[in-house]
Order: structure tokens, then C-alpha cells, then sequence
């Protein structure tokens, strides 16, 4: 029957078995006493783990064996200096093109002879402050030289003219099959469905004409609902229609983004026609900029509101009507406050 074993509780990285080998490094250099000891003695000893001693036993041994003063370099596959190499060519490659996925990374320091995996791949971007996201798509037409100055003629324009004048113009297509929320509650590792009421095929288009309403007795948005898409003659039918009930009055901005149907060559000599009799005139939105116009934000609303109560309705009309009636006369201010607001102005009563 042997020995019952004496062996103390492991305590990993223990600081008093750390320093006692400092002290002997600095005191005896290599002739310390607990050099002449083995690995598994000195884990007996001072309640480590072997990995541990053996590792302050060569630190004791060799006083640069890894630069830092415990645990050693992270990535001790790489030296400090290569490691220094690896993260200035992914910077380097993040600052021409910032999306190169983890295997590109891979692949491109493979070729420059670093064999990495995209585990440290993936290391040395979150030690740089980096991290992958669901980025924001833009134009690139939208920061051409002629844009950015219109833009800017554009903002100086409406800055002027009172909010409202300003009716602001604009499409929106609603698609069932878009109209869901965009995350669920479900099991791990297991498939979700989400059961949508109305039929998926459903496609419904608007366009509404926003204006900004001076008292509660005044409509915040006029518009119409279609099955079918958008044309350039529904476009001038829908501005007709609102010009004969009144809501487009004369002496207002009509303001339209650039889209083909606004400007088309078989109606636009008539709708010029139409505006000129009404004293309306006509001021083009600069070129992929909704962030401009209230009228995007009646149609995010509208189908955040259908993202969220899906369940309610059966069918998408009767969701689409119901999600603009709440838009208020307060919420449309906000729209256009929002939108306008360039230099923090008084805004009108």
C-alpha cells in the first residue's frame, strides 16, 4: 500500500513561485538551488502545474527566453518583430480595402511566407481595435465634384424657403416577402420559422407628397395606393390630383429626387404645363441623398410599423393604410425638423 500523496492544490501562475525563481535568477544566475530540482519536484513543491515550472525553469536558465515578464509572447509561433510585420500588412491591406474577408487575410500572408490560420488572423484584428460589420451601403456617384456642389446649392435653397412651401415627393414599394422582422427567438442549431398572415406574393407601391403642417386641422401627407408599379404618368396624374384638391398649393416647391419617372421625356412638357398654371415650381433632391427628404422617413415608419404588428393583418393594403394613418401632425414636424434643421434655425409656428 503506498503513500497516501502529499501534493498541494494546483494554483496556476502561483506569484510566490514566480518570484522565488526571480530571486534565485538574480542571486545565483545559474547555480540557484531550485535549478538542480526537477520539473515534477518543483510542481510538488509550490502547488503549480508542470507546464508552469518548466516554463520559469527555462526562464531561470535563460533570462531572454521570451521578452514579457509571464506567460511569454502571445503568438509565439511569430517573433515580436514578425508579429510587428503581420499587423502592419493587414492594416496596410485594411486601409486599400476594408472588405477582405478572414481567408483573404489568410491567403494574402501566406504569400508573403507567413502561415497563419484565420484564428490569428482574426487575434491580431481585434488587438488593432477592428471588427467586422454590416456596413452601410453608398454611392459612389453621390461624392462626384457636380454633386457634392449641387448638394451644397441644394442645402442653401431650402434653407430659405419656408418649411411650408416645401412639399417634398416620393415612392416607396412594399413587398410581404420584405416586411418581417428581422430576428427571432428559437432553439440553437435548429431552423425558425416565422408564419406571415398575408399572402407572400403581396407587392403594393406608394407615392406620397409630405408638407408641413401649420395647425392640427391640416393633412401632414396626401397619398395614393397602387398594385401596380410606379410610371412616369401615375407620377403626373398623382401631382395633377394633388394640385386640383388643393393640397399642392400655388406658390409651393415641389421637391422630387431623381428618379427616371420624375423627369420623363413623354411627360415632362406636361407636367411643366400643369405646374406653371399652379405657379409651382419644380427643385430636384441631389443624387442618392434621402437623408434630405421628410417623405423617406413617413415611408421607414410606415414599414417599421408593418415589421411589427405583420401578425395583425392579412392582408398588406390594410397594413399599409393603417401604418401612415399614424403619422401624426407632431411626428411630420419632427420629419421635417429632422431633415431641414441645417443650422439649428427657429423653427416656424
Amino acid at each position: 500500500m503506498g503513500r497516501p500523496s502529499l501534493k498541494p492544490t494546483l494554483i496556476p501562475h502561483s506569484r510566490n513561485f514566480k518570484d522565488k525563481f526571480l530571486y534565485e535568477r538574480r542571486r545565483m544566475g545559474h547555480k540557484g538551488k531550485l535549478l538542480q530540482k526537477t520539473p515534477n519536484q518543483l510542481a510538488d513543491e509550490y502547488g503549480v502545474t508542470k507546464k508552469v515550472a518548466r516554463y520559469w525553469m527555462k526562464k531561470a536558465q535563460d533570462p531572454n527566453f521570451h521578452s514579457y515578464s509571464w506567460g511569454g509572447f502571445r503568438w509565439s509561433k511569430y517573433s515580436p518583430d514578425e508579429h510587428t510585420v503581420i499587423t502592419f500588412l493587414i492594416l496596410l491591406l485594411y486601409f486599400i480595402i476594408n472588405e477582405t474577408t478572414l481567408k483573404e487575410y489568410t491567403i494574402m500572408l501566406t504569400g508573403f511566407g507567413f502561415n497563419v490560420s484565420r484564428m490569428y488572423v482574426s487575434r491580431v484584428i481585434k488587438a488593432c481595435g477592428l471588427t467586422f460589420k454590416v456596413p452601410e451601403t453608398v454611392q459612389r456617384a453621390k461624392f462626384t465634384e457636380e454633386n457634392m456642389r449641387y448638394y451644397g446649392d441644394y442645402i442653401f435653397w431650402t434653407s430659405h424657403i419656408p418649411w411650408d412651401k416645401l412639399f417634398f415627393l416620393d415612392e416607396a414599394s412594399y413587398n410581404t416577402k420584405d416586411l418581417h422582422r428581422r430576428r427571432v427567438l428559437g432553439p440553437i442549431g435548429k431552423r425558425v420559422c416565422s408564419i406571415n398572415p398575408m399572402p407572400l406574393r403581396s407587392t403594393y407601391n406608394t407615392t406620397i407628397l409630405t408638407r408641413y403642417p401649420m395647425n392640427e386641422d391640416e393633412q401632414p401627407f396626401y397619398m395614393s395606393l397602387r398594385v401596380s408599379s410606379n410610371t412616369a404618368w401615375d407620377f403626373l396624374l398623382f401631382v395633377m390630383d394633388a394640385v386640383e384638391s388643393g393640397f399642392l398649393p400655388p406658390y409651393s416647391f415641389l421637391v422630387i429626387d431623381n428618379a427616371a419617372v420624375h423627369l420623363a421625356n413623354e411627360t415632362t412638357p406636361l407636367l411643366q404645363v400643369v405646374l406653371d398654371a399652379a405657379h409651382i415650381r419644380i427643385i430636384c433632391m441631389p443624387k442618392y441623398s434621402p437623408e434630405l427628404s421628410p417623405a423617406e422617413l413617413v415611408h421607414g415608419h410606415s414599414k417599421g410599423f408593418i415589421r411589427e404588428h405583420q401578425g395583425l393583418f392579412e392582408q398588406l393594403a390594410d397594413a399599409i393604410i393603417t401604418g401612415h394613418g399614424l403619422i401624426t401632425n407632431e411626428m411630420m414636424r419632427n420629419f421635417y425638423k429632422h431633415t431641414l434643421d441645417y443650422f439649428n434655425r427657429e423653427y416656424p409656428e
